[in-house]
């Protein structure tokens, strides 16, 4: 074997121990962690609409009771929403703000209803006055005041 060839060979052994020694060492800083402890499974809560909002409830198609969430998961949904609307990306941010009003947050319906308004939508996304109108009415059955102006504003019946 000649010296050329000796140390091209050396030169791949070194590169294979220090790839495999990275890869071992990123494997045991990142690897999965060990599986977390069973808890309890939690029981459910239905969030408690007030009675006006149970016909527009009941007209949704599949409607369902709502899932209580908690007001910081709730607001977690509104903060994130409002970054993705920033960043151009309604069809996400609809997602989460559906979320948080199918859990009882009129301010999420009244959200998701502007994602909807051709007053408000961004150019290029879905406007959509009938449905931005039926968000608006889900959002005054749950409580919130500004979406009557905005609704009327819309000026859809």
């Amino acid at each position: 074997m000649s010296a050329v060839t000796a140390h091209a060979l050396q030169i791949v052994a070194i590169g294979l121990l220090v790839t495999g020694s990275s890869v071992f060492l990123y494997k045991a800083l990142h690897g999965p962690a060990e599986p977390p402890v069973p808890a309890k499974p939690a029981t459910r809560q239905v969030a408690k609409v007030p009675a006006v909002a149970a016909p527009l409830r009941d007209q949704a198609q599949g409607a369902k009771p709502a899932d209580a969430l908690a007001p910081d998961l709730v607001a977690a949904l509104m903060k994130r929403g409002d970054q993705l609307l920033e960043l151009g990306d309604t069809a996400a941010a609809r997602l989460l703000f559906q979320r948080a009003a199918e859990a009882g947050d009129a301010t999420a319906a009244t959200a998701l209803g502007k994602t909807f308004d051709p007053g408000f939508a961004a150019p290029g996304n879905a406007r959509d006055p009938g449905r931005a109108a039926e968000w608006y009415r889900k959002a005054i059955a749950l409580g919130d005041p500004r979406a009557a102006d905005l609704l009327k504003r819309l000026g859809v019946r």
